[in-house]
């Protein structure tokens, strides 16, 4: 997935200032912008393993921290995962909806080896 999708997101009506989508190891596929995607990857894994930490059930969907200057929103989905930082007060409904369907749009994970069992 190239970045076009993702500054789609930027200063939309969500609030998004910067966007990443990583890969199931938490590794950036892509972000914008693209000096971002190091940061916000830290954010999200380090978000994700605070609320997986306390759950002994299903890894959470969607982790949310908001402070006065922004929010930090997190999705996950189709085995990746979408970050957003946001200005102060965003939609985060709304932003949340838009990383889950970037999520979708990006299609489904590729397994490692599936080309060579296809071509089998």
């Amino acid at each position: 997935m190239d970045s076009r999708a993702l500054e789609q997101l930027l200063g939309g009506p969500g609030g998004a200032e910067r966007v990443a989508l990583l890969d199931a190891d938490g590794e950036v596929l892509a972000a914008a912008p693209a000096r971002a995607g190091a940061v916000l990857a830290a954010a999200a894994r380090s978000a994700l393993a605070i609320v997986d930490a306390d759950s002994a059930a299903v890894p959470a969907e969607r982790v949310e921290v908001h402070l006065d200057r922004g929010s930090l929103v997190v999705v996950r989905a189709g085995g990746r995962c979408a970050v957003a930082t946001t200005l102060p007060d965003p939609v985060t409904a709304l932003l949340a909806h838009d990383l889950r369907t970037l999520l979708l749009a990006a299609g489904p994970r590729r397994r490692r080896g599936s080309k060579a069992a296809a071509r089998a």
